[in-house]
């Protein structure tokens, strides 16, 4: 069988031959190995990525078109979510509870063509008819690319004041809070924010110095 599609020359397996000035190549096609890395619990290994699946390898997919138990895709039920912009990434977190929240950053405004528009944080939750999305939060961002969650220590400030008008601070810290990290595009910083925990809203960290990152 003729290689065919990726051009990339590791993806194929057997013999190249010429003949007649012509080249021909054996063999078959094969995906190369690849792995992903999990950001969160820190300290993850990396772990070997599934294989891929795809529609036309799929004898389920054939016979019962859209639904299939190697490529779960209900295309006749989708889940609308109300992003307004166009959608440059998103990654998902749980809260403490266990409430599953989506965040999708947002590169460019349709309307104006700005890239200083707004990110959306959702959440998400099972309900009777499907999923139920709601919006929690708006974050200013500036030709956002992508999102990444992160999870690792974090340590704050607590002051308060005693009895006799003394102003007392010290440091608590959490064995893992929550991040998401969003680069821009645009701008000489891109954006760290934390999860608040009591306050249910993602709140910003740091402006971390960056200079066109992707």
């Amino acid at each position: 069988v003729a290689c065919t599609g990726s051009s990339d020359t590791t993806s194929c397996v057997g013999l190249r031959t010429t003949s007649n000035g012509i080249k021909y190549e054996g063999g078959r096609c094969t995906r190369s190995p690849k792995a992903r890395i999990s950001l969160a619990p820190l300290g993850d290994r990396l772990q070997k990525s599934r294989p891929a699946k795809y529609a036309i390898d799929d004898p389920v997919w054939i016979d019962t078109p859209l639904k299939s138990t190697l490529v779960p895709l209900d295309l006749n039920n989708p889940v609308q979510i109300p992003v307004l912009g166009g959608a440059s990434g998103m990654d998902t977190f749980l809260d403490a509870a266990g409430a599953t929240y989506l965040i999708v950053s947002v590169f460019v405004n349709p309307t104006t063509f700005s890239h200083e528009t707004n990110s959306v944080l959702f959440r998400l939750a099972g309900s009777s008819t499907g999923v139920k999305v709601t919006e929690v939060q708006r974050i200013p961002t500036n030709g956002a690319h992508g999102a990444t969650v992160m999870s690792m220590p974090f340590c704050s400030s607590v002051c308060i004041t005693e009895l006799n008008g003394a102003f007392l601070c010290q440091q608590e810290c959490s064995a893992a809070d929550t991040f998401v990290f969003i680069p821009f595009h645009d701008g000489p910083t891109s954006l760290l924010l934390r999860w608040d925990e009591q306050a249910k809203v993602l709140v910003e960290v740091l402006d971390v110095p960056t200079a066109k990152p992707v």
